[in-house]
């Protein structure tokens, strides 16, 4: 938004399915480094955090193509695991313009279908669970709600919620309507929610009636009690006055919704399919909730994230092989000719043998659609077919038994028809289908409405390309998503034991194809293994000469001396932070760490609880504690040194701790081996691990 900072990115116009169309703002995008420096600045998120923020949105974008905002909400809806569908409204409101949302949206689902959804509502967005019988275009959605039936619907639906009884409890309690002591003690909490509850038997009674007595709304009474809790439910537990602002800003157009049909949940829905128990909108417990049958990704890469909107046009061409139906003789061709009410002729050559031996058999006929195609009919259908094309010519004649001429109507054979088609192919435009069955545009769009609301086939742009909406059998749907989340997550398989040990081999170098060379290659081993701690006696042994060809214990000492590597223990001993007490001194199996002296800032864990380790300046100020020693009187004397005079020479700790030179090596390898100590080159180490 523009009060935000930042310029305005363009957005997406779209038709109500989340398609965008060519008329776009010619708005120049922020810079990626310019939002980054605007979060850190205006939101105080640290570079790590803005970087991983920025990198959720882009995520966000990659898969959807557009960030939902207070002015453009998202519609997602997606098949789960179970064949049902979940629809993921992206608004982010706050939690009580949301559970206003939800609510009514419950209500107006539970009204139009019969169905009461399970749904969830917190600060970014709503949840509602559709069944497999819900079918129906995403932006009848946009409809369903509306600043005229708002207000009612949501009085209705907090009625059946417990948001109500606690309230109504609250205000009785406070209005002294129920005593919280009798007697001079104290009614215990149970008896005081009995009585609540008798009190709105007596003052509300359509509330705890029995629901299958109840028919229309229920009336709310004017009673003071009452009043205020409805009016804490829509003003406390929700913002009704917020809710009804962003209805008219929705029906004013200043606020855009988007629709999307996706394949798998965007990553924004993570979080929100992932929601609390506090969420819920009904009583369904938590491993009861159709939202835990969604699988998700464990990733948000921005190079993971394709278009979830789009279709893989493999699988949309193998479900429409798999659907067209497996004909072996006359009778499976006769029950195929069952299955789909009429069959098009211009689809059947390969079966007109078979088709000739039904209609020698008075099994099956031809039906010739005038300025149509011809249909080839099974017997028992042909009574049901001709009410829809009236004055078609039939041939041969079949005589009918009086149980296969029932009457029908032509609106209902229409949706029959479609029905056959739509069941054995893909995704289909409307006027395809009425080439295929010679119907009217008109009538086989009445007859995929008519579908629709049974909950048989879905509307929309499957196939990559398609300009017109297309029609596809709910059940072949769901295959195709499942199948185009199984290719995308085949792009990204886990690799085998002997694949993975082989690129572990190469990426460390320790293949002799692999090996470095010279003190620049040991500055790029020490990179790579930076923050690791071995043994001090492996270093030199094991883990550098394997890595480097020919390796000369002189290019790390150059690399030390230079100030370019340093050593040291990053974390210290466990006794030391269990018991406060040395483990020692330094000898060949203490672990330390080699490191970038750059990167000692972030390598070193900040609550060490021994002090600052590895540098040489160390003081008093970076937490060593010279209050309570637990190391020997010459450690102590020789860190109180270090502390004071910053980094030294042997000699000069000689002269300053007055300790005898074994006195003084033992002292500092005790301090290393606590991580307090470190020397500016390898040598103080090869000297302990390798004294010959």
């Amino acid at each position: 938004r523009p009060e935000d900072g930042l310029p305005r990115p363009s957005q997406q116009q779209g038709d109500g399915l989340g398609r965008p169309s060519s008329e776009r703002t010619n708005v120049s995008m922020p810079s990626r480094q310019e939002t980054l420096d605007w979060l850190q600045t205006e939101c105080g998120a640290s570079p790590w955090a803005a970087e991983q923020t920025l990198r959720y949105v882009e995520s966000q974008v990659t898969a959807l193509g557009v960030v939902p905002t207070q002015r453009q909400i998202v519609f997602e809806r997606f098949f789960d695991d179970s064949g049902g569908m979940q629809l993921v409204i992206h608004a982010p409101f706050g939690a009580r313009i949301n559970r206003a949302w939800g609510l009514a949206f419950r209500k107006r689902f539970c009204r139009s279908f019969d169905f009461e959804l399970q749904a969830s509502a917190d600060d970014n967005g709503i949840v509602l669970s559709l069944g497999p019988q819900h079918s129906f275009p995403i932006d009848q959605m946009f409809r369903m709600l509306n600043r005229q039936n708002a207000r009612a619907l949501l009085v209705q639906a907090l009625l059946a919620v417990p948001m109500f009884q606690i309230r109504w409890r609250w205000n009785a309690t406070r209005a002294l309507a129920i005593l919280r002591q009798r007697g001079g003690k104290k009614v215990p909490p149970p008896l005081q929610r009995f009585h609540a509850d008798d009190l709105l038997t007596a003052v509300f009674p359509a509330q705890t009636a029995c629901q299958e007595n109840v028919t229309g709304d229920i009336e709310v009474p004017d009673h003071p009690l009452v009043n205020q809790t409805v009016y804490d439910c829509l003003h406390e537990a929700m913002d009704i006055d917020g809710w009804l602002a962003l209805l008219e800003e929705l029906e004013n157009g200043r606020t855009q919704i988007v629709g999307k049909d996706t394949y798998e949940p965007s990553p924004f829905s993570h979080e929100i399919l992932n929601a609390n128990v506090y969420a819920f909108l009904d009583d369904a417990p938590l491993e009861e909730r159709r939202a835990r049958a969604v699988a998700t990704r464990r990733t948000t890469d921005r190079e993971q994230w394709d278009d979830l909107a789009r279709l893989d046009p493999a699988a949309i061409e193998r479900i429409a092989r798999e659907a067209w139906p497996v004909v072996r003789d006359a009778d499976e061709l006769h029950d195929c000719l069952l299955s789909h009410t009429a069959w098009p002729a211009a689809d059947g050559p390969p079966w007109a043998g078979w088709f000739a031996s039904l209609i020698d058999a008075g099994r099956a006929t031809r039906l010739f659609v005038p300025g149509g195609p011809e249909l080839w009919v099974a017997a028992e259908r042909l009574s049901l077919v001709q009410a829809a094309y009236p004055e078609a010519k039939v041939e041969p004649r079949l005589a009918l038994p009086e149980s296969m001429r029932g009457p029908h109507e032509s609106a209902a054979a229409a949706v029959e028809l479609v029905r056959g088609q739509t069941a054995c192919r893909g995704p289909m435009a409307a006027p395809e289908i009425a080439g295929l069955v010679g119907l009217r545009v008109e009538l086989v769009l009445a007859a995929l409405e008519a579908l629709e609301g049974e909950g048989a086939v879905l509307r929309g742009r499957f196939t990559p390309g398609a300009r017109e909406t297309q029609w596809c059998d709910r059940r072949w749907l769901a295959r195709i998503h499942r199948l185009t989340l199984t290719s995308a997550r085949e792009k990204v398989q886990p690799v085998s034991p002997s694949d993975f040990w082989r690129f572990l081999l190469a990426h460390q170098h320790l293949l002799p194809s692999e090996n470095l060379s010279s003190r620049f290659g040991l500055r790029e081993i020490v990179g790579q293994l930076q923050g690791f701690e071995a043994p001090a006696g492996a270093w030199e042994r094991d883990l550098l000469p394997g890595r480097l060809a020919d390796y000369d214990p002189a290019w790390l000492d150059e690399l030390s001396l230079g100030g370019e590597v340093a050593w040291g223990r990053l974390q210290p001993p466990r006794r030391w932070l269990e018991q406060r007490r040395s483990s020692g001194s330094l000898h060949r199996a203490v672990p330390i760490a080699l490191a970038s002296r750059a990167n000692l800032e972030w390598l070193l864990p900040r609550d060490r609880g021994v002090g600052q380790a590895l540098k040489p300046d160390v003081s008093a100020s970076d937490g060593v504690r010279l209050e309570s020693p637990t190391y020997s009187g010459n450690a102590q004397a020789v860190l109180e040194a270090l502390t004071n005079r910053g980094a030294l020479f042997m000699h000069d700790l000689a002269s300053v701790t007055d300790l005898l030179p074994t006195q003084l090596e033992e002292a500092l390898g005790e301090l290393a081996a606590l991580g307090l100590v470190t020397a500016d080159g390898f040598a103080a180490i090869r000297a302990i691990v390798a004294p010959k």
